[in-house]
């Protein structure tokens, strides 16, 4: 069953790499504050850099998300 021409979202790559830093940093922190990464990186025990990574990580995630959220807007009234 043929549901007519797949559209594609054409955003800009910059913000899915924005993204994926950012979760990226979160996962580091909650690590780091779990003690999981004490072997990897024993600055990574101290609290204050684990919650340093994850609020600059969900604060790049939203960014990306309010960006591609905008520039998908401005190509939908583009469009019509």
């Amino acid at each position: 069953m043929s549901r007519g021409p797949e559209r594609r979202l054409n955003v800009s790559p910059r913000w899915l790499v924005v993204d994926c830093i950012g979760g990226v940093l979160l996962v580091v922190g909650v690590l780091g504050l779990t003690g999981s990464a004490a072997g990897f990186a024993p600055a990574l025990g101290d609290p204050q850099i684990g919650w340093t990574l994850i609020i600059v990580g969900v604060a790049l995630m939203a960014y990306a998300a309010v960006k591609l959220v905008a520039e998908l807007r401005a190509r939908g009234a583009d469009r019509g």
